[in-house]
């Protein structure tokens, strides 16, 4: 569900912010209006999909108590503090290019670079974040082979995003370029 939902996420804001910066010429404020759309649209979906994918896991609608909150927070929490610091540095940054140039094609620029950059830490992050949990349940049996198996499959995944990533990137990078002429 979570890789699914960050290529959901990465496909969805990517042609949003096509939409609202090509098509409907929002500029920047279209830009992050893709943002906030396609990130309320890809909780919904993954939302809909824990709720509605037959699993073992179920959602708990029930309050934690502190001890069994305490190390759910205490695992979260550093990855909630590095997403609110990656906003906050976003914000400055096209703040501070704002003011520096008063022009704001300096801020697509740096919002697609921004997206780019989100993109490869999806493949990076993603791939073996989803693993994660398989690989922790074939350590616990001890199964070195299965365990063998799945980082093959890790690498071999990882290595045709990345190739398919990059072709796409290549084949339109005269779009990203052609940027500059907002």
């Amino acid at each position: 569900i979570m890789l699914g939902g960050m290529i959901f996420f990465l496909v969805f804001n990517t042609a949003l912010v096509y939409l609202f910066l090509f098509i409907i010429p929002l500029g920047v404020a279209g830009a992050a209006l893709a943002n906030v759309v396609a990130t309320v649209f890809t909780c919904g979906f993954a939302l809909f999909k824990l709720l509605t994918k037959p699993s073992s896991f179920a959602l708990p609608l029930e309050l934690a108590s502190v001890t069994e909150a305490a190390p759910v927070l205490k695992t979260g929490t550093p990855a909630a503090l590095n997403t609110l610091s990656t906003a906050a540095r976003i914000i400055i940054l096209n703040l501070l290019l704002l003011r520096l140039t008063g022009d704001s094609r300096y801020l697509v620029i740096f919002t697609v670079l921004t997206a780019l950059t989100e993109l490869t830490v999806c493949i990076a992050i993603g791939i073996p974040q989803t693993a994660m949990p398989i690989l922790n349940v074939y350590a616990e049996e001890k199964s070195g082979g299965a365990i063998r198996l799945l980082m093959r499959r890790q690498v071999v995944t990882g290595l045709l995003v990345i190739t398919a990533v990059s072709f796409l990137l290549t084949a339109g990078h005269s779009v990203v370029a052609g940027l500059d002429c907002l």
